[in-house]
């Protein structure tokens, strides 16, 4: 089991299993980034798109509507009448 030294269960090992695989992919998408910034900043250029966001995603916008708005939606998507 490598590196492992919690629990001898499938859970907390598969939990484990996940978080070493984000883990990972983090610091390839890291290196993958660090490597085409240098590679830019000689051609004068940049990337746009901050690090934490390409890694964690972009913020979603906020909802402006009201909350009888929402309501609405909600009921109409669901197909709901009210009385």
């Amino acid at each position: 089991m490598g590196e492992y030294t919690g629990p001898r269960r499938a859970r907390p090992f598969a939990r484990y299993l996940s978080a070493r695989q984000r883990r990972e992919a983090e610091g390839a998408a890291y290196r993958v980034y660090l490597t085409e910034s240098i590679r830019l900043a000689v051609q004068s250029r940049y990337i746009a798109t901050p690090y934490l966001e390409l890694v964690r995603g972009a913020a979603e916008p906020a909802d402006t509507r009201s909350g009888d708005e929402i309501a609405a939606d909600v009921i109409g998507k669901l197909g709901l009448e009210v009385l």
